[in-house]
């Protein structure tokens, strides 16, 4: 069941542009799911497969607020080795993915994502349902060798010396972030759309549907940081009157009753479990 579940929220959030507010997220998962508290934590408190963005409500330790924002996440890269014959990692073209490959059949590097040596690493990550769009976008956010990373000399006290030549993305990175001060007031000195520079660098990337939304996936991803520990051990948290990531009111698995999950915290260890 949680296999089912897990290919169910990263197909919902690769359908996204990758991401979703946990509120949308639960919206979507109730018309399809009825799962217990449990099954729900074990997949989002996944570090491997999902990055949770916390949201600005201030809440106990351990759980989830509304506006926290879901990530897909995976350790799913592109082969770089040219003569590589066998590894864990895709071997398809580069260009394909991002959708500005110009040889189609004559290219040298493979455009099958059912080829026998990715269906099988696809099947062993449990991404084989994916399609190829939710595939490429999961690749596109997670592997950071696939796009033109931001200008942090643009974001610097002495910006860009290389200005039209520079083959990285001129934009705000606080503007990416959600956080930057003088946009509402529209005085930031630096760009908060991607202009013609943008333009130029992207105008064959035909698999980017939104600049923004990925480009602030791949930040998020980047500065990520694992939970505290106490956190990461199941800690049962402190009881807090903030509104939370509550789940509705759902059907236990065989044994229980209904359940009423007031918040999210990660999975604590078995009391039998060994030390």
């Amino acid at each position: 069941m949680a296999k089912i579940f897990y290919k169910f929220i990263v197909q919902i959030l690769c359908n996204n542009q990758g991401s979703l507010d946990f509120r949308t997220l639960k919206e979507h998962i109730s018309q399809h799911f009825t799962v217990d508290e449990e099954l729900l934590r074990s997949v989002l408190f996944d570090d491997e497969k999902i990055h949770i963005q916390e949201g600005t409500g201030k809440i106990s330790s351990g759980e989830i607020s509304l506006d926290s924002l879901i990530i897909a996440k995976t350790s799913l890269r592109l082969c770089r080795d040219k003569t590589c014959k066998r590894c864990d990692n895709l071997h398809l073209c580069r260009h394909y993915v991002c959708g500005n490959c110009t040889f189609g059949d004559k290219c040298n590097h493979s455009h099958s994502v059912t080829s026998p040596h990715n269906a099988r690493i696809l099947a062993k990550r449990e991404l084989e349902d994916l399609t190829e769009n939710q595939l490429f976008q999961l690749l596109l956010q997670n592997d950071y060798f696939m796009l033109p990373p931001i200008c942090f000399n643009y974001n610097g006290q002495g910006g860009c010396e290389s200005k039209s030549t520079c083959p990285r993305l001129h934009i705000c990175l606080h503007f990416l972030k959600g956080d930057c001060r003088f946009g509402r007031f529209g005085t930031c000195k630096r760009a908060h759309v991607v202009d013609a520079h943008g333009v130029k660098i992207f105008k064959e990337y035909k698999n980017i549907t939104n600049l923004y939304t990925t480009y602030r996936n791949i930040l998020f991803l980047q500065n990520y940081q694992r939970r505290p520990a106490a956190e990461a051990s199941g800690e049962k948290p402190t009881p807090s009157s903030k509104t939370t990531a509550s789940l509705p009111k759902q059907t236990a698995q065989a044994g229980g009753g209904d359940v009423r999950c007031h918040a999210l915290k990660p999975p604590g260890k078995r009391a039998d479990a060994k030390k």
